[in-house]
């Protein structure tokens, strides 16, 4: 008899008093999750008080609380894993951090011949001069138990398995919300990101070959939120010369276009040519042309923009499939800048080819979304038309 899909929440604390609650609370009010593990690896504030006392308001969950001592990352959270073999009734894991909350989930992506879910995270997180931003990522959250999945890397860890290959989607059916502005102790933010240097040059030492690109990429980041530009910028050097996949390239080709600024079109555009394969060159011009949009700069994004449409899209079946960009992005993505500049004709022909892409007689709720999403650019673009003389 085939097993039940039966899924697990994780979440990783230490002194969370104050959004330990609010994420308990998504999961209880928008899902049907009946079992929640906790791994405190410290906490000297409120947070068991606090989890003893949702437990009482909620004694229909099942919450198993472990402790742990703090390593780093990868290390503790592959002891939950170790710890969760245990519960051999469960066959699916979502991973959420203790500011995370969950505002939506189909739990029919469970059914699914997909090993790995990368799910949308919209995040709100403050800027350099202290003013809130929006932005969205798509993160490794929910996989399987039985496949042997075990976290790579002390800080920005990253999910892998010991075969490296399992079947991975993209999906806007499980939406997660991050805020990061609660914790604002800028001092203990810069503290924290220098040992986050410290550890990932010590793994460096280390680390197998075909990790080293996506460790050096991931401490150009951090060499970036401390605003150390050269180092950054070498490390993403360093990561394009390692072995990657094609879309982790992009990503330190992407980073390195915003360490650039203005000079970002000639720099970008030359490792484009010279160290990404051409079937993921599209990914990283739209994720460019998608980061001038949001820097409001029309006319970057509109070049990078039409520079993503000129390439062919490769088929699913050869490419990374959670990280594929299809037409349907493409396109979306081109009429929403058109509608910016009031570009109308142009918008309303890219906007029915991004239409055309998408299934209209499918009850999928990700298809139905697309479709709404589409209609309401179109709408935007009929707005902005001028009315023709008579």
């Amino acid at each position: 008899m085939e097993q039940q899909n039966k899924i697990i929440v994780t979440l990783m604390v230490k002194n969370e008093e104050l959004t330990l609650a609010k994420t308990l609370d998504s999961i209880v009010q928008n899902t049907d999750i009946q079992c929640i593990c906790i791994a405190d690896t410290g906490s000297t504030d409120n947070t068991r008080n606090i989890l003893i006392e949702w437990q009482i308001q909620n004694p229909d969950i099942k919450v198993i609380y472990i402790e742990e001592e703090w390593k780093d990352f990868s290390t503790n959270r592959n002891k939950i894993l170790q710890y969760l073999e245990e519960y051999t009734s469960y066959n699916w894991c979502m991973f959420l951090d203790s500011n995370d909350e969950i505002l939506r989930y189909d739990e029919s992506l469970l059914d699914e011949d997909i090993d790995v879910f990368y799910t949308k995270l919209d995040l709100l997180s403050l800027d350099k001069d202290g003013k809130p931003v929006q932005s969205s990522l798509y993160s490794p959250r929910l996989f399987r138990l039985n496949k042997g999945f075990h976290f790579v890397s002390p800080v920005h860890e990253f999910l892998c398995n010991d075969e490296d290959t399992f079947r991975s989607g993209q999906t806007d059916r499980i939406l997660l919300y991050q805020n990061r502005t609660i914790k604002k102790d800028m001092e203990k933010t810069m503290r924290r990101l220098a040992t986050d240097v410290y550890m990932l040059n010590d793994y460096l030492k280390t680390c197998p070959e075909c990790y080293k690109g996506r460790t050096y990429t991931h401490l150009g980041m951090t060499y970036r939120l401390l605003n150390n530009k050269p180092k950054a910028i070498k490390c993403y050097r360093e990561s394009l010369n390692c072995d990657m996949k094609g879309r982790e390239k992009a990503r330190a080709c992407y980073e390195l276009a915003m360490l650039y600024g203005d000079e970002a079109s000639d720099q970008f555009l030359w490792y484009l040519v010279k160290s990404l394969d051409y079937e993921v060159r599209h990914v990283a011009l739209l994720d460019l042309s998608r980061y001038y949009f949001n820097c409001n700069n029309m006319q970057m994004s509109y070049v990078y923009s039409m520079a993503c449409l000129s390439l062919k899209v490769p088929d699913s079946d050869t490419s990374e499939r959670y990280d594929d960009v299809t037409n349907y992005q493409r396109y979306l993505h081109h009429a929403m800048i058109c509608n910016r500049i009031n570009s109308v004709e142009q918008g309303i022909h890219y906007i029915k080819i991004a239409l055309r892409s998408c299934d209209e007689n499918s009850q999928s709720q990700n298809e139905q979304d697309k479709i709404a999403e589409c209609r309401k650019i179109f709408q935007d673009l009929l707005k902005n038309s001028k009315p023709v003389c008579e």
